[in-house]
């Protein structure tokens, strides 16, 4: 009976080991993914911070440049140096912030500093259109980036996928009211 006694108490024991060590590895596992959860959330953070203040950089350079092609009061060169001094100082913050490896971000680069050089009394609306257009792509991908993290491409292109099916959606419905309106306007011409 005194051995029979034992293996239960072995197997009891073993069981509390076993639930014991199952108990740890789940402890680890869910401080690994809090862990892999704060940082994410922290990253997250400071990357909407670089994009709220790449976009105030991108509004102070673009009024800068206004009131360079505007040209100001004449009168006023003070004001004229002080509007170049803005602009270049935009500028050199949004270098800052630019990713030298991404080539949107080279052509925004090109774009900003084309604008920059003052070629006349008045701007090419269109390049300035062109920037600011090339400026909102950036930003908008960048804020995919933070909302989507290592899910990017994948949410990314779901939801093109999803965006283009909805509109040939629309497109057939369009062509089949279309249709439809063209087959009633037939019944009432006979």
């Amino acid at each position: 009976m005194t051995i029979v006694c034992w293996a239960r108490a072995d197997d009891e024991t073993a069981a509390q080991r076993e639930s014991a060590v199952m108990a740890a590895f789940i402890s680890l596992i869910a401080a690994l993914a809090a862990a892999l959860i704060a940082r994410s959330v922290m990253v997250s953070n400071h990357r909407q911070a670089w994009i709220n203040a790449l976009r105030d950089d991108l509004a102070a350079f673009f009024t800068a440049t206004d009131v360079l092609y505007q040209g100001g009061d004449a009168r006023k060169p003070e004001e004229q140096q002080k509007a170049r001094n803005d602009a270049i100082l935009a500028y050199r913050k949004i270098l800052m912030r630019l990713n030298m490896n991404e080539h949107l971000h080279l052509q925004l680069e090109k774009s900003l500093e084309s604008l920059l050089l003052v070629h006349g009394e008045t701007s090419n609306r269109g390049d300035l259109a062109a920037t600011v257009t090339l400026a909102r792509v950036i930003l908008k991908r960048e804020w995919e980036v933070t909302k989507y993290g290592i899910f990017t491409m994948p949410m990314v292109h779901l939801k093109t996928w999803w965006r283009d099916k909805g509109r040939l959606q629309i497109n057939r419905l369009s062509n089949s009211a279309i249709y439809a309106f063209r087959k009633c306007l037939d019944s009432f011409k006979r």
